[in-house]
């Protein structure tokens, strides 16, 4: 659907109950919803599309903010048909926004993952849709004719994914400008001075930096999140547990040093305030960040 910001509008998905085993609203380990899923917002993962206004989910009228719909029928028997019904609401930033949904047997089992999506495309100011994201997968690419430079990132988190920068594809390490390892989602600046950009195991990059996050103040995960747009400035607390690292950043290059405006390893714990002027932020092994002030 395509939706002005702000605005809102109802999704219909029909689900055929093929098991052998009828859906029974109200009663606990037989009663079918439909559950976030992977990879955006992720499985159980509130998100920016629609919820029950808790986690920083707007409040769309979803049963949870991480159950999107329940049967909306008392009995769904083998062989029938039941067609949920939800609201979606488009955040305030133009872009095409993603919803991935499954269903579940609350308290029993996840069903079977068909791959549904629920698509938002959230038009410009004067109803003109927003240009299509540019996106690459892994490999090799030459900048400027494969991959235009600029800001990417990946929406999701990916295990062991591995990005690097670089000056030439001699493949010597004094050719690397610079690279990381995450299982979280990145963003990453490619200059127009990079002769290539190479990564493997990792998600979609994407140059649609659009909030990952349902909202600047929801809490969030480990990965590279951008200030202003996933989250907010402000002061944050993380329960961390064993090899936490936090960093704030002035910039997405990836060259260490140069663009840490603080950071931190720890065990105990972490509280940290995240100025306005800040480009970015990125953790891992923290646990989930909570908004305090």
């Amino acid at each position: 659907m395509s939706l002005c910001a702000g605005t809102e509008a109802t999704a219909t998905v029909a689900y055929y109950n093929t098991g052998s085993r009828g859906w029974v609203n109200g009663r606990q380990g037989e009663t079918a919803y439909l559950g976030t899923w992977n990879p955006q917002p992720g499985q159980d993962r509130a998100s920016n599309l629609g919820g029950n206004g808790i986690a920083g989910s707007p409040n769309t009228g979803w049963p949870q903010f991480n159950r999107i719909a329940v049967q909306p029928a008392p009995y769904v028997g083998p062989g029938q048909v039941a067609w949920f019904q939800f609201r979606v609401r488009a955040p305030l930033s133009p872009g095409r926004y993603t919803l991935a949904l499954r269903p579940l047997v609350e308290g029993a089992t996840w069903m079977e993952d068909y791959g549904v999506f629920w698509y938002v495309t959230v038009l410009n100011s004067d109803g003109t849709p927003p240009v299509a994201p540019f996106t690459f997968g892994a490999g090799p690419k030459v900048v400027g004719t494969e991959v235009p430079s600029g800001t990417y990132r990946t929406r999701a988190g990916s295990s062991a994914c591995y990005w690097q920068r670089l000056s030439g594809f001699g493949g010597t390490f004094d050719e690397i400008i610079a690279n990381n390892n995450t299982d979280y989602p990145e963003v990453v600046t490619i200059a127009p001075t990079d002769r290539g950009f190479d990564s493997t195991r990792c998600a979609i990059w994407t140059n649609d930096l659009s909030a990952i996050t349902p909202g600047p103040s929801a809490p969030f995960g480990g990965g590279t999140y951008i200030v202003g747009t996933d989250i907010s400035a402000g002061t944050w607390r993380a329960l961390a547990s064993s090899g936490c690292y936090w960093a704030r950043l002035s910039g997405f290059s990836g060259r260490g040093i140069d663009e840490i405006i603080a950071n931190d390893n720890t065990d105990n714990g972490a509280l940290v305030t995240i100025s306005g002027t800040d480009k970015g932020f990125t953790s891992t092994r923290c646990g989930v960040w909570t908004k305090v002030g």
